[in-house]
């Protein structure tokens, strides 16, 4: 189970809790402090190659089959993770 820091007592409550169970302060201060964090944190999603409008013609053809091969990849790769995290439990 998800275990949050009080910011005051330091103490580890369970996430269900809405005030620290050793110093009775509200917790609600240490989740938005965390979820800043983890979103500071959070990975970037992969770029996939951008096409625009203004590009020319040579350009938009190379860049589209480029863009195929990218997103072939990524399913491979998720198709792979799910394999293997279903595998593990």
């Amino acid at each position: 189970m998800k275990e949050i820091k009080c910011l005051h007592c330091e103490t580890w409550n369970k996430a269900v809790h809405t005030h620290c169970v050793h110093c009775g302060q509200s917790l609600d201060d240490g989740r938005e402090a965390e979820a800043a964090q983890r979103k500071k944190t959070e990975r970037n999603p992969i770029p996939v190659i951008e096409i625009g409008e203004e590009e020319p013609f040579i350009q938009k053809l190379w860049k589209r089959p480029v863009q195929w091969a990218q997103l072939i990849f990524l399913t491979i790769l998720s198709i792979i993770a799910s394999i293997a995290s279903s595998t593990v439990h």
